[in-house]
């Protein structure tokens, strides 16, 4: 079983860490990741209210995630409003990794 991946303290129940993001003592969004990222190393778990939220904060690992580990990372869970707006999931944003999703990528 894979460890747990570090994540900053303050999580509330319902908006996860997205208090964080707006109410950064004064500075940016991207700098408090930041901060979050020199603190608890270059790969984070976050919740923006009910949805986990993969950090990724170094070239090194981005290149792990997005080369090395690309299939489980390249599905979606389909939600209602992907469902809505991308009309069932048929679009090539929001489709499930499988043969639907490489026949539209080829084309």
């Amino acid at each position: 079983m894979p460890l747990p991946l570090p994540s900053p303290p303050g999580s509330l129940p319902l908006i996860g860490h997205l208090h964080h993001l707006v109410i950064s003592g004064g500075s940016s969004p991207h700098r408090w990741l930041h901060d979050v990222a020199l603190r608890h190393g270059p790969l984070l778990s976050l919740r923006f209210g009910s949805v986990p939220v993969l950090v990724v904060s170094s070239p090194a690992m981005a290149q792990e995630v997005l080369q090395s580990r690309d299939l489980a990372f390249a599905s979606r869970p389909l939600t209602f409003a992907t469902d809505v707006f991308s009309y069932h999931g048929s679009g090539l944003a929001f489709a499930a990794y499988g043969p639907y999703w490489r026949k539209v990528f080829n084309h």
